[in-house]
């Protein structure tokens, strides 16, 4: 595919990202019919998480995991609208997860982002330290 028509595509998907994006943001959150998930389902729910991209991964730990207002989550991970960027993927995964026009309770999230979190911070112990950080300020002295 030549660069022109790879620009027009992802210029195309962003626009559509940011169409829903409003429509969510002008959403009433009051009228969506939440559902829980059994214990088969939120594995399921798991690994989709995991193939998320960090931005998105990161979002949802911040609020499921750590309890991070939007505007915390925003300042920490240095990018704008994760309020709007969490209902996106809130309505995604129900989406992913055949729940019809319901969407996924907030329990059966924290639940899979806990276990996803896990997941994705399973092998820190194991990764090697090439360098004590006094070593790092004597380098850099």
């Amino acid at each position: 595919m030549d660069n022109a028509v790879e620009n027009a595509l992802k210029d195309a998907c962003e626009l559509s990202f940011q169409n829903e994006l409003q429509k969510l943001a002008e959403l009433d959150m009051s009228k969506i019919v939440y559902q829980s998930l059994s214990e088969d389902q939120i594995n399921k729910l798991v690994r989709k998480i995991d193939l998320l991209p960090f931005e998105y991964k990161s979002i949802l730990f911040f609020r499921y995991c750590f309890n991070s207002t939007s505007s915390e989550t925003d300042n920490i991970l240095k990018i704008e609208n994760s309020k709007n960027k969490l209902r996106y993927m809130q309505k995604m995964l129900s989406c992913f997860m055949y729940l019809g026009i319901s969407w996924i309770d907030d329990n059966s999230l924290k639940k899979a982002c806990e276990i996803a979190l896990v997941e994705v911070t399973k092998d820190y112990n194991n990764i090697e330290i090439l360098h004590k950080p006094l070593m790092i300020l004597k380098i850099l002295k």
